[in-house]
């Protein structure tokens, strides 16, 4: 090893730099719009702003398994487009995109079902204004739950574009 591999290479940064910015772009506005949201949000009563908080601690619960499949189909997607094998990529987002639909349809019934339930979890009951809180929480749960359905397929499609975007990036690169 020698000090001088140790110093970044300016094409390298820039690589690091195009290709990170559309995702950091994308997080950065859905971290604004939760911001602004919450600006609204705390003009509102005590219990109505519990409520908004612990129903985005569960929607985060639920939102997990269609994220890290949008993750694998990333990896899936990048690595047979690498290796050439076209049809076997879109294949893997077609799987994806159905089982991460379908799970999400199971997780939207449940979550419908139970609302209060899994609210419960994270609420404890002998507190002032705790069942007010309890059942705008759950109310807010079940609007929320409309868009589940469509969570899977969304963060699927999205894994799918930034492996497509990143093996293209990555392979014009070594021209």
């Amino acid at each position: 090893m020698r000090l001088g591999n140790l110093v970044p290479s300016k094409s390298h940064i820039w690589d690091i730099v195009r290709t990170g910015t559309p995702s950091a772009l994308e997080e950065s506005s859905g971290a604004l719009a939760m911001l602004t949201l919450t600006a609204i949000i705390v003009t509102f009563a005590p219990p109505v702003i519990a409520a908004y908080g612990l129903g985005n601690r569960v929607v985060s619960l639920v939102f997990l398994p269609a994220v890290e499949l949008g993750r694998a189909t990333n990896t899936m997607v990048g690595q047979n487009l690498g290796a050439g094998k076209v049809e076997r990529a879109e294949r893997a987002v077609w799987l994806a995109a159905k089982a991460g639909c379908a799970v999400m349809i199971a997780v939207t019934i449940l979550t419908a079902l139970f609302a209060d339930v899994f609210v419960g979890v994270f609420l404890t009951m002998g507190t002032t204004n705790a069942a007010r809180t309890l059942e705008f929480a759950a109310e807010y749960l079940r609007i929320r739950t409309v868009e589940f359905a469509f969570i899977g397929p969304f963060h699927v499609l999205v894994g799918a574009y930034r492996g497509a975007v990143t093996r293209r990036r990555r392979w014009h690169s070594r021209w």
